[in-house]
Parts: C-alpha cells; structure tokens; sequence
C-alpha cells in the first residue's frame, strides 16, 4: 500500500507541477472574454443552468469518474494514458489560474479559494494517477521476477478505486452545493 502512496503523490506532484509551469508560460493559452469576465454570470454550463441541484451532482460525478477511470487506464499502458491526462488537466489548470489573474485581475486569495473545493477532486485524481503509474510497477516486477503481482496488490488497487469514488463524490457535492452557489 505503502507504493500506490508514493505513487499517488508523485502524480499530484506531476499535476501540480505542470499546472504551476502552464501558470508561468509567457503567453496566456485561455482567453475570458471581457464582457462576460465580471458580468456575475453562472459557471454552469448554459444546458444545465435550468437543471435541478441533483441534475448537476450527477453530472458532475459522472464527468469526474470518467476522467478517474482515463487515469486508472494507465495500469494497463505502463502509465502513459495517466501521463497524458495530467499533462492536459495541468496545463488547462495553470492557464485557468493565469487567466483569471492576469485578465480578469483576481487576487490570489480569491482564485485560491475559489479552487479549494477542488483540492479534494485533485486527491481523487491524483490517487487515480498512482493507480495509472502502477502499470510501470507492474512492467518491473514482470521483468524482474517473471511473474504478475499476486491478489494483495490486487486488493490494494481496489480498494484505492473505491476510495478514489467516495473522494469524487464528495467533491461533486461540495462543487454543486458550496463552488458553484458562491459569487464570482
């Protein structure tokens, strides 16, 4: 177990670096347009503005799962599917942040507290992330000892995914009753 941790956290590191690099790029790769920047409009999705509070809990657990699920895929890829993902997720984070500091002129208080509720989202991917880098072990152990990891690693994997889907589902509930109720 002590590995899928080690894993996990090396994913967030990867994330998180890649999401701090995309912030200092010296180019802004999203852009907010002016007129809708500080209108005070809703930040949900125009089909689901009309929808009920549960309409977008479920909503969001189901996009949340299958992003987990694309960085889980990487157990059976050797961790490049993982890679990708957080390569794209960190890049659309940093320049998210930079674009919300540099063009709308958010502090950094408010951006920070603004994505606290998706710290939690981020442990939920960054555990999905170690499980995706444990197909690297697993690779290794093959080549070292000529045989697959027995049913304990198995277990452990599993119990990561169910952690992993209690993390989501308590982040989709703060997202759609504490982030998505507060004022930009």
């Amino acid at each position: 177990m002590i590995a899928l941790i080690k894993l996990s956290l090396l994913a967030g590191l990867v994330y998180l670096s890649i999401a701090a690099a995309a912030f200092f790029l010296p180019f802004s790769l999203i852009h907010i347009e002016p007129q809708t920047a500080n209108s005070g409009q809703s930040l949900i999705p125009f089909q689901m503005q009309s929808a009920s509070d549960f309409d977008i809990l479920y909503f969001i657990i189901k996009q949340n799962i299958i992003v987990f699920w694309l960085y889980c895929s990487g157990i059976c890829c050797c961790g490049i599917t993982t890679l990708v993902c957080f390569c794209f997720n960190g890049i659309i984070l940093g320049s998210t942040i930079q674009a919300l500091i540099v063009e709308k002129h958010s502090t950094y208080t408010s951006v920070f507290l603004h994505f606290m509720p998706h710290s939690i989202e981020i442990l939920a991917m960054s555990i999905g992330g170690g499980i995706g880098f444990a197909g690297i072990s697993i690779i290794f152990k093959l080549f070292r000892t000529n045989t697959l990891p027995d049913i304990a690693f198995w277990r452990k994997i599993l119990y990561a995914i169910l952690l992993g889907h209690a993390i989501i589902v308590v982040a989709a509930l703060l997202e759609t009753y504490i982030s998505l109720k507060m004022p930009w």
